[in-house]
This record gives C-alpha cells, sequence and structure tokens, in this order.
C-alpha cells in the first residue's frame, strides 16, 4: 500500500509502514556511517577541534569533502532517474528500485575508501568511538525523519510521481553529514573535558609530588627537536623523562607520565598551542622551572588569527615561570621581543662559529659562558645548530661541562621526518617531511644546497597559514628555483608554488605537478640517477589531500 491510496495519516504509523521505514533508516544509514571513515579520520587529526574539521572537510579543496560529494550527487540523480523512469509500474515497488544503484555507488566507494593508503590511519580511541555512537544515532534519526518526512507528503499530495520518490530525501543526507559529524563532536565536548580532567588531574598531581625539575618547550617551529636534543644531552648525567613524540597538548602530557615520576630528575615538556591560552594552561599543569622558546613565527594562524596572537601565546611560557626560574630565547625578532619582556634570569642561545659542513658530518665552535667548545653532529641545516645552542644553554644551565655538552650534541639524532638523511640506492634522501613552516623550509633547501649531484624537491606547499597561505607558497616556489627539478604536489594547492618557480626563471619541463605524494613517488622511480639527492619538504596529513 502506498502513501498516495491510504485513508487517514495515522496509517503511516502501523507496523508495516514502521517496518518498512525502520529498514531503510537502518541499510542506509548504516552505509552512510561506513562512508564517513574518512571525516572521522580528519576530525582526529584535527584533534577534534570542530573549527579545523569544518575548514578540511566541509569548505576546503579537499579529495574528503569532494568524493563524498561526488557519490552523493550520483546516489541521488540515479535514485530519481530509476524510480521515475520506472513509475509506470506498482508504486510500492518502485520506491525501493532507486537504492540498489545508490547503494552501489556508495558500496564502490567505500571500497575504494578502504583500499587508501592512510600516513596516519585512524584509532579506533576510546573517544573515537564514542563520536562513531553519537554519529550512529543522530544518522539514524535524522534517516528515520527524513522517511518519515517523505512519506507524509506523499500521502499529503496524494500523487503518484511523489509516491515513489518518497525516500528521495533520504538519498540526499549525505551532504549534511560532515555537519552531523560536527554536532555529535560538539554534543560530547563536556563529557569529553570531564573525562579528560581526570588524566590531567593525576598528572598534574605526579608532576607536583615528584623532585624533578620541569623543562617547559615551545615555539613556532623546532620545539620537538630542541626537546628530543635535551633528552639526549641531558641525558648524559640526569634522569630525564620527556614527553614522546609530539605530545604535546594536556592529554599526550599527561599520557607521559602515567608511568609515574619516581626518580626522575628533569622532566622535559613541550608544549603545543592553536590559540592564546593554550601554553598558559600547560604551564599551570607542569608549573616549569625553566622555559625554551625557540622562535615565533607564522606558524597556524588559521588558527591562531594573526602573528600578534602566536606571539602572545608563546610568551606565555617565559611568563608563567617563578621568579628563580631561567628563560632561554631563540634570536628571531619574535623572540627579541619575549626576551625584553622577561623578568627571571634570561639569555640567547649561545653564538655559533667556525660552521665546516662535511659529507657526514657539520663541525662548529660553541660559544658558550664557560668559554668556547669545538662540537660536531650529523643534523643537517644552520637551524639545527642553533637548536642544539638552545639545548647546550639549558645544559650549562645546569651544571654539565663543556666537555659533557659536547659529547651529548655528537650523539643527538635527527627526529623522524626532520631533515633525516636517508641513504637510497640512487643517492641522498633528506626526509624533512612533517609539518613544514617558510622558515624551516629554507633551512632544509640550504641543507639541499650543500650536496653535489642533482637536485629534486617534492613538496606540496604549506598549509595552516591562513591569508598568507597563498603569498608564502609563491614565495616558496621561487626559493626552490635553484633546484634541478621540483615535483609539486596538489593540482590545485601547488598552483602559487609552480607560479613563483616559473617566475624566478625555473624551465616549465623541470616542473612535475602531480596528484598525490604517490603519484610523485612512481615517478621519482622512473627519473632518479644516480647521485641525486632528494628532499621530501613536508607532508601533507591525510585531510588536506585533494
Amino acid at each position: 500500500m502506498t502513501p498516495e491510496i491510504i485513508t487517514s495519516f495515522g496509517q503511516l504509523f502501523t507496523v508495516p509502514y514502521i517496518f518498512e521505514i525502520l529498514a531503510v533508516a537502518l541499510v542506509t544509514g548504516g552505509t552512510y556511517l561506513l562512508a564517513l571513515s574518512s571525516h572521522f579520520q580528519v576530525m582526529q587529526q584535527s584533534s577534534y577541534r570542530t573549527r579545523a574539521f569544518v575548514r578540511v572537510a566541509v569548505t576546503g579543496k579537499t579529495r574528503v569533502k569532494d568524493r563524498l560529494r561526488l557519490v552523493t550527487t550520483l546516489g541521488f540523480l540515479t535514485f530519481l532517474l530509476f524510480n521515475f523512469a520506472l513509475s509506470f509500474w506498482d508504486h510500492n515497488a518502485v520506491s525501493f528500485v532507486g537504492f540498489a544503484p545508490m547503494l552501489g555507488f556508495f558500496a564502490w566507494f567505500i571500497a575504494l575508501e578502504r583500499k587508501r593508503i592512510q600516513k596516519v590511519p585512524l584509532k579506533n580511541t576510546a573517544r573515537m568511538i564514542r563520536l562513531k555512537i553519537l554519529t550512529a544515532v543522530l544518522t539514524f534519526a535524522l534517516t528515520f525523519g527524513l522517511a518519515v518526512a517523505g512519506n507524509a507528503v506523499a500521502y499529503a499530495v496524494k500523487d503518484g510521481s511523489v509516491s515513489v520518490g518518497r525516500y528521495l530525501f533520504v538519498t540526499l543526507l549525505p551532504y549534511v553529514l560532515p555537519f552531523v559529524v560536527c554536532l555529535a563532536n560538539t554534543l560530547l565536548l563536556p563529557l569529553e573535558k570531564l573525562l579528560a580532567r581526570k588524566f590531567i588531574l593525576r598528572a598534574k598531581v605526579a608532576i607536583k609530588n615528584s623532585n624533578a625539575v620541569v623543562v617547559g618547550v615551545t615555539g613556532s617551529y623546532g620545539k620537538t627537536s630542541v626537546k628530543n636534543a635535551l633528552a639526549v644531552m641531558l641525558g648524559k648525567k640526569f634522569r630525564v623523562l620527556a614527553t614522546p613524540a609530539s605530545y604535546n597538548t594536556p592529554l599526550g602530557i599527561s599520557r607521559a607520565v602515567e608511568g609515574g615520576m619516581d626518580g626522575v630528575q628533569i622532566f622535559i615538556a613541550e608544549m603545543g598551542a592553536r590559540k592564546v591560552g593554550d601554553i598558559a594552561e600547560l604551564c599551570a599543569m607542569t608549573r616549569p622551572t625553566i622555559g625554551v622558546v625557540t622562535a615565533v613565527g607564522k606558524q597556524h594562524l588559521q588558527s591562531f588569527g594573526s602573528e600578534e596572537n602566536v606571539r602572545k601565546a608563546k610568551g606565555e611560557l617565559p611568563q608563567s615561570l617563578p621568579e628563580n626560574g631561567y628563560a632561554v630565547f631563540g634570536e628571531d625578532e619574535g623572540c627579541r621581543a619575549l626576551y625584553s619582556e622577561c623578568g627571571v634570569k634570561k639569555a640567547f642561545a649561545p653564538k655559533i662559529k667556525n660552521v665546516q659542513v662535511g659529507a657526514e658530518r657539520t663541525t662548529f665552535t660553541l660559544e658558550l659562558a664557560s668559554g668556547d667548545v669545538e662540537c660536531s653532529t650529523t643534523l643537517l641545516g644552520k637551524h639545527n645548530l642553533q637548536n642544539l645552542a638552545l639545548a647546550a644553554a639549558v645544559c650549562e644551565y645546569f651544571g654539565m661541562e663543556k666537555w659533557e655538552i659536547a659529547a651529548g650534541i655528537s650523539a643527538v639524532s635527527a627526529p623522524e621526518h626532520r631533515l633525516q638523511r636517508v641513504q637510497s640506492a640512487n643517492g641522498v634522501i633528506i626526509d624533512d617531511s612533517y609539518n613544514s613552516n617558510p622558515v624551516g623550509a629554507r633551512c632544509a633547501i640550504d641543507a639541499l644546497m650543500q650536496f653535489d649531484g642533482r637536485k629534486i624537491v617534492v613538496t606540496p606547499g604549506f598549509v595552516e597559514l591562513g591569508r598568507e597561505e597563498e603569498n608564502e607558497n609563491y614565495a616558496l616556489g621561487k626559493a626552490l628555483a635553484v633546484c634541478d627539478k621540483v615535483y609539486a604536489v596538489g593540482l590545485h594547492r601547488s598552483k602559487p608554488l609552480v607560479r613563483g618557480l616559473l617566475e624566478e626563471g625555473c624551465e616549465k619541463q623541470n616542473i612535475v605537478v602531480v596528484a598525490s605524494l604517490e603519484e610523485a613517488k612512481e615517478k621519482l622511480q622512473k627519473d632518479a640517477k644516480d647521485g641525486d639527492v632528494i628532499l621530501f619538504l613536508n607532508d601533507l596529513p591525510d585531510a588536506y589531500e585533494e
């Protein structure tokens, strides 16, 4: 029985109709949830920040947004075509015909998504499971509601052509599903804050009750490198605990101290920020005595809003230090401004001189307060020498001798994906694919130019620079014109970069625009020659793939 021939609205809620609508809601809603896998991944990679998720999955020119919209459009059009083309048949049966090709398109889409190579796979953490469950409930409720609404409209109009398309509304739902994920994330936020507070308070008590001296490290870039260098160098003399990888949020720091602080003499906490107040929150949690500000620059401008807000955020670390605290600063303009405002004992990174870049190691002289010391390192790039100098200033504050500092510097290796030198079959690969920025990119290019051989760069440019993004990518293109060949990743995103390359005189045949990193690697395998030096400069998260 179809809606146009029933005699009362109440008949829409009889058992047969309710069973039919439930079946439609369960099948289509379940399919849509499977199709949202990439959106859940984006939410996780956006640190569950709704605005960041919207920028990528709703308004950005990204694969995750475009492909869902494409398959939804195909599903809608085929549903429309099949149902109305066959409307001369039994209306009740025809109402479901269009679901077959529509669900087929989504099955194809889901299969493609599962085959896609993920740089950072989705992790089904407890928080992600909660998000999926609530999204499933909301999706089912919306699907059920749209199915009921479609039947109600068909009953009210009492027209056969409307009756066969009574589930058309359901096929349009995927257009708004990213907003459903946002809604679920927002609704869960109070609960997530409550759960996180428990872990953070536990970590705060553990740090407070320990005898460890806390060193906070922040900066627009270089903070992970400085933290890792400090952990190695101080570890030569003290028992050190440092936050692993790039754990630089309250929960990340909480995980670092889960194993306990017994016997730890120095705790090094990397401190990240996306907005003003984030560093202050981390300082209240860890109560650092020593603070290191590596640099203040153009990083995460989309979330900060301005360079001034970046400076304010980084300045929260030295402002939080106690009267007997000690602060060490890099030497860029932003750090100098923070240095002048700092009210505790402070210093700039020691001066570096007599730099000699070799094939395997770089030697240099460090001007410590206790005198000059000769050092050598396997790290690439002048900025890494600055990072080592910052770490050396902290080591000297802890009373380490010059020779101990030099030995520690010699033992420091490159963090993964941060100007990491890898020997390949054809030559040398410089892996600087982690979260590049304008200053770091230029340092990486300088490091590349120290090598002999043909110089090749693979890069998608920069993201998360807000209004500065296009200009910075254009400037990067001009800087890369000194290279022999550039693989620009991203058919749309790479346009400013390519324009900069061409305007700086790079020949068109030496610029290869590719859709993805995988395509770039495939072309490189055919193009690479003995002696080549290949720089992988930045690698966008899965969320930003076009």
